[in-house]
């Protein structure tokens, strides 16, 4: 058999023959002749799983075709409920990393998690906080996002608050609970403290914060 492109095989719902093409490097975002992705084949043809891998991979989930539409947009025609949840709750990911309140307020209005992870353990708290949207942060606080989830090796929304110098969501988080001394893993930076901008260590200092050595 001929091989298959990154489109076809989304549309076949081929994972693992997806899964190489990624591997080998392709663009995850080509386009076919009327400008549909892999996402939206595997959106429109219902592959989960496919489309979970695509958007690990970086595909767009806002990319249109020649006539406008969205993966999402596929999926909500062809009543392909379980992409279109997976679809939502990227999205919110997306736009808390970009500071679109209004897409997160939608988001959470039309009942996508408020603390949804991606693979890597991300949630919007995390993007927000990182990035610095500080009135984002806000909303999904409001909303019960948990202030103490954790992605990669440990990190919370503070110690990605801290180290990028966001004192006002430094401040916003533990107001709100967060634990001003959690603990990454072994290895990977420590309490916020242990990773904060040098502007931010006097005020944590203040509040409490302690380096993983002062705790042991």
């Amino acid at each position: 058999t001929a091989e298959l492109s990154l489109i076809e095989a989304a549309e076949a719902g081929e994972l693992e023959v997806v899964e190489k093409l990624l591997g080998s490097g392709v663009d995850v975002n080509e386009q076919s002749d009327d400008q549909s992705t892999a996402l939206h084949l595997a959106a429109q043809e219902g592959h989960v799983e496919v489309a979970r891998r695509l958007i690990e991979a970086g595909a767009d989930i806002n990319a249109k075709d020649d006539i406008d539409q969205t993966p999402g947009d596929r999926a909500r025609f062809w009543k392909q409920d379980k992409v279109l949840e997976l679809l939502d709750s990227n999205s919110i990911l997306e736009a808390a990393r970009e500071g679109d309140l209004q897409t997160v307020l939608a988001q959470l209005e039309s009942g996508v998690d408020v603390n949804h992870a991606n693979a890597s353990g991300d949630t919007a708290l995390t993007y927000a906080a990182f990035m610095g949207h500080a009135e984002v942060v806000a909303l999904l606080i409001e909303k019960e996002a948990n202030v103490n989830a954790s992605g990669l090796a440990g990190w919370t929304a503070l110690h990605l608050a801290a180290q990028r110098g966001h004192e006002k969501i430094v401040e916003q988080l533990i107001a709100k609970g967060a634990e001003i001394n959690a603990l990454t893993e072994e290895g990977f930076g420590g309490t916020p403290l242990d990773v904060a901008d040098a502007n931010l260590a006097e005020l944590l200092r203040k509040l409490g914060g302690k380096t993983a050595d002062a705790l042991k």
